[in-house]
């Protein structure tokens, strides 16, 4: 049976799908850049026969290099790329370096080798992984193929990291596959040794392991030999202290920090599991689920010849804001992650500041914005909720406007929804993203809270959470009812979907990111010996382009402080359970709520037990008063267009001391009470081999529905041209939304029609007010609508096929934002529903 390896890469010793940044150090094999190639020094492929065909250089951005030697290769740019500086010296002889061509696909290699992660990261583990006083051991007995996953951040459950461990031992059968799954963000490899089977290994040993770091979007060295390959096709490399890597390095970038890197050409040699053709029928379902805009494991572990045992346990509380529980680690970032509905002001430092030290300014004419910082607890438990209050003031000359960003650090994460600025409601703002306070008076205060939730251990036991406040001149960021949603006059470029309307405007990156629906049908996974591992192949992979409103805010400059905090909290460590488990936390405030409301819901999902979950399905069916909002779903910052909660979301695999965030929106549909719980469903591989499945319930939550009605203030109507229609021909859906409220000012207002496959959206037929506009690429952006104002919207459909039953329904929506004394509330409506029929043709 053929193996897999990193296909395209594995011909590379570096492989980077972005920057490369290196000086004084070298790569004995070849190089691919996908983006630019800053060089000093620096040498390539002297372990390689010389060829005067061969690219060992690859660049398709810019290429900037100082000295150095191509010792047996060529040097290629990409037609588009600019050589800005080349000095470095080719001993091939070829004149004319570097060369112009296009020898790497980069992108479809990215797609390929995300999807390969993913895949890998969802493989059944069969090795085990020990903490013997520091030294991390991975037992393995396998002759093939030895699998182990853990937490990169907390290795064991009690707060070993990969970076801080005395070394590495990976005991297994040599000759052996290694595949080593390693989650979570921000890891990275510490100073010691890895050994193999007790003993220090040859360099060569490194071509049969893998390190999958699945997750991580950042990763780093520090001094040490690398054993093996590394795939980390999210991460940002960063050398902070002198390493090597016996193997392949793939990364979406790898930058001198402070250390180097040194590439030695060892190729991955190993056998990874293959994809085949479906075969003969094996048990267990598969699930599959399109994502957009980044990679999140979505999983269909499987097992083969074991007994499965069910076993089914819940846990809940009554709490509205959060559950409290012991769990471990941080939550792993699969993706994530850059932010596209806003951009984050430089953080000036990376230390932190305590209640011991004040900021005292130098004397300045103008606004001078200062902010301190106090969390209600000065300890807290994996699963317990903080609240902080930040208190910002000018103590300046002069009004200022002000912009402030918290920054959480691993373990700890922002509740949805939670944040309050002087006692008004801002449900749709991330304060680690960034929030447009508005302008600030001489002397003025202005009091935010917001609530946090611990997801795992912070780095040494203590939340030192930092932030900063940045002050600029009015009128340069006004405050809209979004705060942290800065006003944009266009929208960006990304792909077009012709009858895709959403409420999200989804980034591509072209040759990553699919489309949505664009779901592979690819077949079942196996080991060498044709056992199948997995029935099918994780979700569609994307790339660190998280969801809503896809664009790219400036970085703002002006005079920027750090938030002072008067205290940190501690959190203790806990004994891992000594059984499969996961903790369930549902949140949301104890809000009375309104019909025609928006709001999020988060879950988080924290892997406090001694197993792997795999084939983790999180489900939500929601109550006959509310509607899920389609695109809103986001994992761990990943969109997922197609998911449902009412159908389920897969989340896994979970690895021990790991945690997977869940958000998604709703629209309350009907007064009384909003009543929810969520449930998850996991399969552990026992070690007997046996498959326990457990399903785990979150706390409930309960809010009361006022009588009060958006519809109340508003006529969104829907009518189509045509009653009667055949495949093949077209007609116009013609919408009207007129704002009935005398002083609701209503903002941000989008437009959105789920379509029925039935139909396709013609090109170049929407207009608004009669003005004719782009097509939408995912919603129809109206802007702001005022008291008695009306909106008219048409566009025109084809009617590609008969429906089942003979009829097209459909029903459109719109999304908006209003302020109702000191907050701001999001809403939606929907039409009344048109039918069109639809008839056969005649034979």
């Amino acid at each position: 049976m053929a193996c897999v390896n990193l296909g395209t890469a594995n011909g590379f010793n570096l492989f980077l799908f972005g920057n490369h940044t290196q000086s004084f150090v070298d790569s004995e094999g070849r190089v691919a850049v996908g983006g630019n190639a800053t060089y000093n020094s620096y040498g390539i492929g002297d372990k390689l026969p010389v060829s005067t065909t061969r690219s060992d250089l690859i660049v398709r951005g810019n290429i900037n290099i100082t000295g150095g030697t191509n010792f047996a290769g060529n040097t290629t740019i990409f037609p588009n790329g600019t050589v800005i500086n080349y000095s470095m010296t080719n001993n091939n002889g070829v004149p004319g370096q570097p060369l112009v061509g296009t020898p790497v696909d980069f992108d479809g290699a990215e797609q390929s080798l995300a999807q390969l992660s993913l895949n890998l990261a969802g493989l059944p583990v069969n090795g085990t992984v020990v903490n013997n006083f520091g030294t991390i051991f991975l037992f393995g007995t396998d002759p093939a193929l030895n699998i182990f996953m853990f937490n990169g951040n907390n290795v064991d459950g009690n707060g070993l990291r990969l970076d801080t461990a005395n070394g590495i031992n990976i005991i297994a059968p040599a000759g052996s596959t290694i595949l080593i799954n390693v989650g979570d963000d921000n890891v990275g490899f510490g100073s010691y040794q890895i050994f193999r089977n007790g003993v220090t290994p040859n360099p060569s040993e490194g071509q049969f392991i893998l390190w999958n770091l699945y997750q991580a979007t950042t990763a780093y060295n520090q001094n040490l030999s690398i054993l093996g390959s590394v795939l980390a096709p999210y991460a940002n490399w960063e050398a902070i202290g002198f390493g090597n890597i016996d193997g392949t390095l793939v990364a979406q970038s790898l930058t001198n920090v402070g250390g180097t890197l040194e590439a030695h050409n060892v190729p991955f040699m190993g056998c990874l599991p293959d994809v085949n053709p479906p075969t003969t029928s094996t048990t267990t379902t598969s699930t599959t689920s399109s994502t957009t805009s980044t990679t999140t494991a979505s999983t269909t572990a499987s097992t083969t010849s074991t007994t499965s045992t069910a076993s089914t346990t819940s846990t809940s509380s009554s709490s509205s804001t959060s559950s409290t529980s012991s769990t471990t680690t941080a939550i792993p970032t699969t993706s994530t992650t850059t932010t596209t509905t806003t951009s984050t002001t430089p953080v000036p430092t990376t230390t932190t500041t305590t209640s011991t030290s004040t900021t005292t300014p130098a004397i300045v004419t103008g606004p001078i914005i200062t902010a301190t910082k106090t969390p209600n607890v000065t300890t807290a438990q994996i699963g317990d909720t903080i609240t902080y209050t930040i208190t910002v003031t000018n103590i300046g000359t002069a009004p200022g406007e002000a912009v402030i960003v918290e920054a959480l650090p691993p373990g700890v994460h922002f509740i949805p929804s939670s944040l309050l600025i002087d006692g008004g409601f801002f449900s749709g703002v991330d304060i680690t993203e960034q929030v447009v306070i508005g302008i600030i008076n001489v002397g003025q205060v202005v009091t935010i809270q917001f609530q946090a939730f611990v997801t795992g251990y912070p780095p040494n036991g203590l939340i030192t959470n930092t932030g900063f406040v940045v002050t600029v001149p009015p009128g340069t960021v006004p405050a809209t009812c979004t705060p942290g949603d800065i006003s944009v006059n266009a929208l960006p470029g990304v792909t077009p979907v012709p009858g895709l309307f959403l409420p999200v405007l989804p980034v591509f990156k072209p040759g990553v990111t699919p489309t949505p629906g664009q779901v592979p049908n690819l077949g079942p996974i196996t080991d060498p010996d044709g056992s199948v591992l997995l029935n099918q192949q994780i979700s569609v992979p994307g790339i660190t382009l998280p969801p809503l409103v896809g664009v790219t805010i400036p970085v703002l400059t002006g005079s920027i402080q750090p938030i002072v905090s008067t205290s940190f909290v501690t959190v203790p460590w806990t004994t891992v359970m000594n059984a499969p488990n996961l903790h369930i936390s549902k949140t949301f405030l104890a809000l009375t709520l309104f019909v025609g409301q928006r709001i999020t819901y988060t879950i988080f999902v924290v892997n406090n037990g001694n197993a792997v979950s795999g084939r983790t399905v999180l489900t939500d069916i929601l109550p006959s008063n509310a509607v899920f909002i389609p695109g809103t779903i986001r994992v761990n910052n990943v969109l997922r267009l197609d998911d449902n909660p009412n159908e389920g979301i897969s989340l896994g695999p979970i690895a021990q001391n790991e945690s997977i965030l869940v958000r998604f929106d709703i629209l309350v549909r009907g007064s009384g009470s909003l009543t929810n719980t969520a449930q998850v469903k996991a399969d552990f591989l026992l070690p007997n081999q046996q498959l326990l499945s457990q399903t785990f319930a979150s706390n409930t939550i309960s809010n009361p529905v006022s009588m009060i009605r958006a519809s109340d203030y508003a006529s969104f109507l829907k009518t189509a041209d045509a009653q009667i229609v055949k495949a093949g021909e077209s007609y116009h859906y013609n919408i009207m939304l007129t704002n009935l409220s005398t002083d609701i000012i209503a903002t941000n207002v989008i437009f959105y029609d789920p379509l029925d496959n039935q139909l396709q959206y013609i090109s170049g037929s929407l207009t608004v007010d009669g003005i004719p506009q782009p097509d939408p690429q995912a919603g129809i952006p109206l802007g702001t609508i005022a008291p008695g104002v009306t909106r008219r919207l048409t566009f025109q459909v084809n009617v590609l096929a008969e429906p089942m039953g003979g009829i097209v329904l459909n029903q459109a929506a719109v999304l908006f934002e209003f302020r109702y004394g000191a907050s701001c509330f999001r809403a939606g409506l929907l039409t009344n529903t048109v039918r069109v029929i639809v008839e056969e043709e005649e034979e």
